[in-house]
């Protein structure tokens, strides 16, 4: 039998049946294990980060998958000494794997070596590393019939990254390849075909978000050549921007090259079918070219797509064009929901159902658009006409406000005076000196005025057959007027 003492007290005992140890120095019983339990005993060892040496006798049982650790490098005795009694005691017991004092002063000095080995690695890879990023391969095996060249910033682990054009065959484009360096090497990433009027841009530094600054700056300025050159920029690199193929597409427009805008607003539609505002553009165009027909589709997909008030009051103003008042009428309520107090919305709405000839929801509907925007003065003539075919009245306070405030305003006056006759015609007065003196007042002032709501109105009235041809002559009246000043004048707006 033999004692292994720590710390004065009993720690690893070895009797000629079995074994007695403690697997922490703080255990108050020791584990015992008979021999014929044992399958075998190992070493384990370890360096601390101090560099110190650990030692444990690893314990493994035939019934036991973990084995038990008895740290032995702590015990009183040397490390030398106790494997020499613990051979001497086990060898012929049980199955023995410890060190022999050549391996245990290996192991001893092992860590030395690997220390040295550390060093030697650290200061190898920080020399690659230095070599790497501070010694750029040689240009010579890429510049032989390269066109441009130049460097960019490193990306990941490269040194630095090259790009570089070749002429092309075609003649119409260049070979362009990205290169990277590593350890004085280039190691090709990546090469693409590039048209000739984009290898500048493929060389610029700038993003494709500073190009459609610019061209903004240029719409503004009303340069829209140079602005479509820079869009074009932008597409070249990020061609799936369907935001900037719009813009291109409405560029042209503002250019004047209507056809080229519509071939543009027709590929991205079909590119990005679920694209509003691809739709809306497009609808845009047609209706300037006054194809209502090829425009309601794209208006229809713009507000089932992106529904709110613009895609509302778009598509309810073409279905009032195509006579579909009930759909018009509908998309304006939509729209009006969105935004209750919205006097424009309101002022449409108003008119839209005198057309339809329900005069009294008409007139509630102008009537708020002028409270809630009483100096509006538009708001105020389409209240003060819609008065004269309901039973709405128009306070002398209220006229004389406006009055006050629009005795400066000629166009303003011209209609408020044009209101005023066709007031007195439809009570029934004698309004032949009044026109003659509006006509002298006014001449040669442009009459901006519909009168679809009050024809409206008169194809229904309750008056008398003479008094409904008396008001239609002073219609006629307004109406001849506009037609003289658009052929005087040469202008193009829709007759009513």
């Amino acid at each position: 039998m033999h004692i292994f003492n720590l710390n004065n007290k009993p720690y690893l005992i070895v009797s000629s049946k079995e074994l007695l140890f403690r697997e922490n120095n703080l255990d108050e019983q020791m584990c015992r294990i008979q021999f014929y339990e044992i399958k075998k005993i190992s070493l384990e060892h370890r360096y601390n980060p101090q560099k110190e040496l650990f030692v444990w006798l690893s314990i493994q049982t035939k019934n036991k998958n973990v084995p038990y650790l008895v740290q032995i490098s702590l015990l009183n005795e040397s490390l030398e000494e106790t494997f020499s009694i613990l051979n001497k005691e086990l060898k012929t017991k049980l199955s023995l794997k410890l060190a022999s004092k050549p391996r245990l002063a290996k192991l001893r000095t092992q860590n030395k070596g690997y220390k040295r080995l550390s060093f030697l690695s650290i200061l190898l890879f920080l020399s690659l590393l230095l070599y790497h990023k501070y010694v750029f391969p040689p240009l010579d095996a890429v510049r032989v019939g390269s066109t441009q060249l130049t460097y960019q910033k490193p990306q990941g682990f490269c040194s630095t990254n090259l790009k570089v054009a070749y002429a092309s065959k075609d003649k119409q484009s260049a070979l362009v390849k990205n290169y990277c360096g590593l350890f004085g090497f280039w190691k090709l990433q990546d090469f693409k075909q590039v048209p000739l009027k984009h290898l500048k841009t493929e060389f610029e530094s700038y993003s494709a978000k500073v190009w459609i600054l610019a061209s903004k700056k240029l719409i503004n300025e009303k340069k829209y050549k140079k602005a479509i050159i820079s869009i074009e920029k932008a597409l070249y690199l990020e061609p799936e921007n369907k935001l900037y193929q719009v813009l291109l597409s409405q560029t042209y427009d503002l250019k004047g090259d209507h056809k080229k805008a519509l071939i543009l607003a027709k590929t991205t539609v079909s590119q990005y079918p679920n694209f509003a505002l691809a739709h809306k553009n497009i609808a845009f165009l047609y209706q300037n070219e006054n194809n209502i027909s090829a425009a309601y589709p794209h208006l229809q997909a713009f507000n089932r797509l992106d529904p709110n008030i613009r895609s509302y009051i778009a598509l309810a103003k073409i279905q009032e064009a195509q006579n579909l008042l009930e759909e018009a009428l509908s998309n304006y309520q939509k729209a009006l929901v969105l935004s209750p107090n919205n006097t424009g919305i309101l002022t449409t709405l108003g008119l839209a159902y005198w057309e339809k000839k329900e005069f009294s929801k008409a007139e509630k509907i102008l009537q708020k658009a002028y409270t809630l925007e009483p100096k509006n003065p538009g708001y105020f003539l389409n209240y003060y006409e819609i008065s004269l075919v309901t039973k709405a009245s128009i306070t002398a306070e209220q006229k004389e406000q406006f009055l006050q405030e629009n005795k400066g305003h000629i166009q303003d006056m011209m209609i408020y005076d044009m209101l005023q006759i066709i007031e007195a015609s439809v009570e029934g007065k004698d309004v032949l000196e009044a026109k003659k003196k509006w006509k002298e007042k006014y001449q040669e002032q442009e009459l901006n005025w519909s009168f679809v709501q009050m024809r409206s109105w008169l194809e229904d009235s309750p008056l008398e057959i003479g008094h409904i041809q008396d008001i239609q002559k002073t219609l006629g009246f307004f109406i001849g007027y506009q037609q003289v000043y658009s052929l005087k004048f040469n202008t193009t707006k829709a007759l009513p």
